[in-house]
């Protein structure tokens, strides 16, 4: 177990980042299957919040762009072959760069990488986030308090496990979008949380304006959304006022969430 850990500035983010390298016991079971895949992020998210909750902080809340962001750079280290905050890829070098290409625009993100080799499942949730309270690093990112939000990615190839934890202080956190198929339409269900005590929320497609969302008193807002079923790809972004010239909002995008009409129509067939 070779723990590592160091803070980097990235375009005015602070980033800290730690790398934790672990080896033993049983082969892993089945590698890679999306439920398995789901259930150990969830896991990790749930003792995650826990062990903040022992320390007197806030629980986390997940972001799908962070968890995107996430499993995506467990699945380019797990191709590629590396073991690396920083990706060899240009537009995701790094965690900052790997968060703003997954749609989510924020100031302050962390991140701690895992890897474990012939780990049980059930085993690699339990050890990770002991191995990180015993890591500085991963510890610091693990209790901070300025976090609000996380995302969680796992990638299986045979015996080997890998484990990317994306942290972020988000002013908007964003759930999984759901969809339906409705008489050519497709009718997706945004729904999340603003954090900074906005009472507005902006909704568009590309740049073109769709909704003005009321948020309600606790930060929770939801709205539908219907786009044309087999449109191709959508990009729904969220935005926050940030002023008022003659009378019309000006906004400032935070998330963009794509939506590919045409998959989403298919899956519903």
């Amino acid at each position: 177990m070779t723990p590592l850990s160091s803070i980097t500035r990235v375009k005015g983010a602070l980033v800290l980042v730690a790398i934790l390298l672990g080896m033993a016991g049983p082969a892993l079971g089945s590698y890679g299957e999306e439920a398995q895949r789901r259930a150990l992020e969830s896991k990790i998210v749930l003792y995650t919040n826990a062990v903040r909750a022992k320390h007197g902080l806030q629980p986390l809340s997940s972001d799908v762009l962070l968890a995107a962001a996430a499993r995506g750079h467990s699945e380019e280290m797990m191709t590629l072959g590396y073991f690396s905050h920083t990706s060899p890829t240009a537009s995701l070098k790094t965690v900052s760069d790997r968060v703003a290409l997954a749609g989510s625009s924020e100031v302050e993100v962390g991140e701690n990488l895992a890897y474990y080799e012939g780990y049980s499942l059930d085993a690699v949730a339990a050890r990770v986030i002991q191995d990180w309270m015993d890591s500085p690093g991963h510890r610091a990112n693990l209790l901070k308090g300025t976090y609000n939000t996380i995302g969680l990615g796992v990638a299986f190839n045979g015996r080997k496990c890998l484990v990317t934890q994306v942290f972020a202080s988000s002013r908007i956190t964003v759930a999984p979008v759901q969809t339906a198929l409705k008489g050519g339409q497709i009718e997706a269900r945004l729904s999340g949380r603003v954090r900074n005590g906005a009472r507005e929320l902006g909704i568009f497609d590309g740049r073109t304006p769709l909704e003005k969302v009321k948020v309600a008193a606790d930060g929770t807002f939801s709205a539908n959304v219907t786009l044309r079923a087999n449109s191709g790809t959508h990009s729904l972004s969220l935005g926050l006022v940030a002023g008022r010239t003659g009378g019309c909002a000006t906004y400032e995008i935070y998330n963009s969430l794509p939506i590919d009409t045409n998959a989403v129509a298919a899956r519903h067939k």
